[in-house]
């Protein structure tokens, strides 16, 4: 009989990992601007405000608005929720929850304001800063069992796609990171090495809707900051303009530690269970320009409008795994390890662009601020393009460009802030934060929400926020190419599906000295 499968696209005749995934290019263009515990209890609704370092991170002529030199700094702690269940058809698995806090320094910021003598331009502005946009610190862990395995991929990764039945590619030929590991642990495996051509199999092949305990351990740690250096103006009071030049950096430390095992002893016979251990670090570099305008309209009214461009990352990347594989012979229970080579990539990655449009109303007794960002996750590429590139990796590259077409959309995120002033000396805020989901087969939206309180003195001020977000996501502990194996119309390699819940209080103090 003629046995179908799909290939998955990532290793076919390339011996050498790539570590990339549409999943990671979400990651590094899903940054926020963290800004100040002002900005903050506002939700961020400030593009059209100014005199903030929040709202420089959103629309740079709010430098143009600082009517003083200043410094500000701040710090903060949130504590966070992960609540992780793994999907199968009988929903009777549970959720697993994990908890961990974590305090970070936020920012540093410096203003330097200038008056032009006889100019219409009344302020002139600098400002140099550096600002935490990301934080990538996670740990997170799932319990379950479902249908399918890890070795239908590493089978899968085996099979020559231009073969028939279960022809696979030569061994010295497998990639030294998965399917090679499978085959010298025994994970995969020839029964008849012998006659003439390579027939891969594994264990759990001959039994039909198998299900199999799962677990995984996730570990996650790193964040990026990025360096701003703007230039600001205001025209009469009426007109602010402004532009800036962010370089962003940061580190990605990914640890994955994941396992299967035989529900019932001997059910499933030989396969006893195996380990499959993923260490990724990721370090980036990348540039990205802004502009924006603010319009004073009316003495109380303010529209903005600001374009950042995308970021383009330089990644470099170093990976490794390992495979332990149990088994069980007429000897007893078996078990061998291998580990793969030290791999690494360097590639580039381009982010999507976003426009911010902001209103706001500035009365004597508060504020009212809305913004609108427009964000096209479709735009996200990969570039893979050096001296030592090859045909594989350019085919991965489009790949990837393609699954991004295909995964994401263009959404409109929505900010709204209050601030109601009882006094020159004190302040309290609120808002909200309306997420889109970036997913092309998603409807879901998420709210985030603020609450916050600002002190003012002549020289010295601080600002206290504390934000709830809550997010919800899936996740696929690896990757199939939906084989089937037998031929008989059913889904054989199943792709497992993790649903996770994010929840984080996010607690934010700012001190700032005006000069």
């Amino acid at each position: 009989m003629n046995k179908k499968f799909t290939l998955f696209l990532l290793f076919a005749f390339v011996k050498v990992l790539h570590a990339q995934t549409v999943s990671d290019a979400l990651r590094y263009s899903d940054t926020r601007v963290l800004g100040s515990a002002a900005g903050s209890g506002l939700s961020g609704a400030v593009g059209a405000l100014g005199g903030d370092i929040t709202a420089i991170g959103i629309n740079p002529a709010g430098i143009g608005v600082y009517k003083n030199s200043y410094i500000t700094t701040g710090l903060s702690f949130s504590k966070n929720f992960v609540r992780m269940k793994l999907d199968n058809e009988q929903n009777n698995n549970s959720s697993n929850l994990s908890d961990y806090g974590s305090l970070k320094f936020d920012q540093i910021f410096l203003v330097i304001n200038t008056n032009p003598i006889a100019s219409k331009w009344r302020q002139v502005n600098l400002t140099f800063g550096l600002q935490r946009i990301a934080s990538y610190s996670r740990d997170s862990y799932f319990y379950g069992k479902s249908q399918g395995s890890i070795v239908d991929r590493f089978l899968e990764n085996a099979l020559d796609p231009n073969g028939v039945d279960f022809k696979g590619i030569n061994p010295d030929l497998l990639d030294d990171f998965e399917s090679g590991l499978a085959y010298n642990t025994g994970a995969i495996y020839d029964p008849t090495p012998n006659n003439g051509k390579i027939e891969y199999v594994h264990d759990l092949l001959s039994y039909r809707q198998y299900s199999i305990v799962k677990n995984q351990n996730i570990s996650e740690l790193g964040g990026m900051y990025e360096a701003h250096f703007g230039l600001g103006s205001n025209l009469k009071d009426w007109l602010y303009l402004g532009g800036a030049l962010g370089v962003p950096y940061g580190k990605y430390i990914s640890n994955k530690l994941y396992k299967e095992n035989n529900p019932t002893a001997n059910e499933y016979k030989p396969f006893v269970g195996l380990e499959f251990e993923e260490k990724l670090t990721s370090k980036l570099n990348g540039i990205n320009a802004s502009i924006g305008v603010i319009a004073k309209i009316k003495k109380s009214l303010r529209l903005g409008l600001a374009f950042k461009s995308p970021t383009i990352f330089n990644v470099e990347e170093a990976f490794k795994t390992s495979l332990t594989y149990k088994f069980i012979d007429s000897s007893g229970i078996q078990i061998y390890s291998a580990q793969s080579p030290d791999g690494e990539f360097n590639y580039s990655l381009q982010t999507p662009y976003t426009v911010t449009g902001s209103a706001a109303l500035v009365v004597p007794f508060g504020i009212i601020s809305f913004d609108a960002d427009l964000i096209d996750y479709k735009t996200m590429r990969y570039n893979f393009n050096s001296e030592n590139t090859s045909s594989a990796d350019l085919k991965y590259q489009t790949q990837l460009n393609n699954t991004i077409d295909l995964q994401y959309k263009r959404v409109v995120n929505l900010r709204a802030g209050t601030e109601i002033k009882f006094s020159d000396h004190f302040k309290c805020r609120g808002g909200f934060h309306w997420i889109q989901s970036p997913y092309s087969d998603s409807k879901s939206r998420f709210l985030n929400y603020s609450l916050g309180m600002g002190l003012r003195g002549k020289i010295v001020f601080l600002d206290l926020a504390t934000v709830y977000q809550h997010q919800e996501s899936s996740y696929a502990p690896y990757i199939t190419g939906s084989s089937d194996f037998d031929d008989n119309g059913t889904i054989d390699a199943v792709t497992p599906r993790v649903q996770s819940t994010l929840s984080r209080w996010f607690f934010q103090a700012s001190l700032g000295f005006k000069f």
